[in-house]
């Protein structure tokens, strides 16, 4: 079933489809790499399949109509959107800010 937010969830991973979509059933294929959905016979989104946990893959054209996209938001979704570079799991900032943010080291 899609999502309110426009996505439906496999594995814990979200995957985008368009709007017009919201509440319905729809039927998901999973098959070399690929996610695949399926309203009817009919397709209507294809996803890079996603390697991890609880993890998005959006197209910023499935949510046109639902909401106007103020231009910097546009410009993140997109680089989620195609951004295909390789899941780290290295720690994106160092442990001090972490550190500073909760008063003092572990």
């Amino acid at each position: 079933r899609v999502h309110q937010d426009c996505v439906v969830e496999v594995d814990t991973n979200q995957y985008s489809v368009p709007y017009a979509h919201i509440g319905q059933t729809v039927r998901v294929q999973v098959f070399g790499g690929r996610l695949r959905v399926f309203a009817g016979e009919s397709l209507i989104a294809d996803h890079a399949e996603v390697r991890g946990h609880r993890l998005r893959s959006i197209e910023p054209k499935h949510l046109e109509g639902v909401v106007a996209l103020h231009p910097s938001r546009r410009r993140e979704a997109d680089e989620v959107a195609h951004d295909d570079g390789p899941l780290t799991s290295e720690l994106q900032r160092p442990l001090e800010i972490y550190e500073q943010l909760t008063g003092g080291a572990w």
